[in-house]
């Protein structure tokens, strides 16, 4: 099973970085040729995760779920519910329960199964669900103020949440959850993992990352614009979506993170009264998520209530 696991993971990263040469030989040559339709694809690209066969372990772990699905607007969400070890059958564990937010291109038993084992041992219930265009939900496309009208709508599903645990765009829909709540009480606790502080960071990695020249880049940001409106550069900013938040919060960045920068994570612990930052080195955005020092830390603060000091990993 680890082997099995061990070869998904090789063909995803030489899929992955196949996909990247060929979006890098698009954009450099019909990006400067045709840039509106060049933008028009990078928009979609933005939009539509990728999606990939589960691990093994993965797989085990959907079997040990209670499975459903919960019905958003026009989505379809697949849900799981991990009981408590000691659970009996019909018991309500609603005052004891963690909420996993993957990222793109993720889905929820992915992350699930770095966290799943150890809080349901600790007497925890853990839920998750797909994003929209992720996993078994419906669709092709998503973005942040769709993935955070799911994330409100699993809330008040699942009830009043111990804590949340976010990684990555699941992070800043986080953010944005919760700058609309009305019930702050919903919310005790929220770990941020790697997640962006503002959509122009986002906005400058694809660029980079994609080689999209200036033209097309343009082009692009007059998309996002019409679609999340012309403030939006400034409104889905951490410093302006955290700064009223009284959840003590933890937020956690690897140094060598090259997709979100630290700086992110910065921007978010300083924008956010109470929380505290952790940082790492040399774990990058994915492997973050299962180091067990990470894991550690982000037991401690959930069950024990602790909010480590500001320190670095070596």
């Amino acid at each position: 099973a680890c082997r099995t696991s061990v070869l998904i993971i090789l063909k995803m990263i030489k899929w992955h970085n196949l996909l990247i040469f060929f979006y890098r030989l698009f954009f450099q040559t019909i990006g400067r040729l045709f840039p509106t339709f060049a933008a028009r694809k990078a928009f979609t690209v933005m939009l539509r995760p990728a999606r990939s066969t589960p691990s093994s372990q993965e797989t085990d772990l959907r079997d040990r779920s209670k499975q459903s699905y919960l019905y958003v607007e026009d989505h379809k969400i697949a849900t799981y519910i991990w009981p408590k070890k000691d659970a009996i059958d019909g018991q309500d564990d609603s005052k004891k329960t963690i909420l996993l937010v993957h990222e793109r291109g993720s889905r929820a038993t992915k992350f699930a199964t770095s966290y799943v084992d150890t809080f349901t041992a600790l007497g925890y219930r853990v839920v998750a669900f797909d994003a929209p265009a992720h996993g078994d939900s419906s669709g092709d496309v998503v973005d942040l103020i769709t993935y955070s009208r799911v994330l409100r709508a699993a809330i008040a599903h699942f009830g009043k949440m111990h804590a949340v645990i976010a990684h990555a765009l699941g992070g800043v829909a986080t953010q944005l959850m919760l700058y609309h709540l009305e019930r702050e009480d919903l919310i005790g606790r929220v770990v941020m993992i790697a997640a962006s502080s503002r959509i122009e960071s986002r906005f400058q990695h694809v660029i980079k990352s994609l080689s999209i020249p200036s033209p097309t880049a343009q082009r692009l940001r007059s998309r996002i614009t019409s679609a999340l409106g012309e403030d939006c550069w400034d409104v889905y900013d951490a410093k302006n979506l955290v700064r009223h938040l009284r959840q003590p919060a933890l937020v956690i960045q690897d140094e060598d993170d090259t997709e979100v920068l630290p700086e992110n994570s910065e921007r978010i612990s300083r924008s956010w009264r109470g929380s505290q930052i952790f940082k790492t080195h040399g774990l990058g955005h994915d492997l973050i998520v299962s180091d067990p020092i990470v894991q550690d830390k982000i037991l401690q603060f959930a069950h024990f209530s602790c909010i480590p000091a500001s320190a670095s990993m070596a």
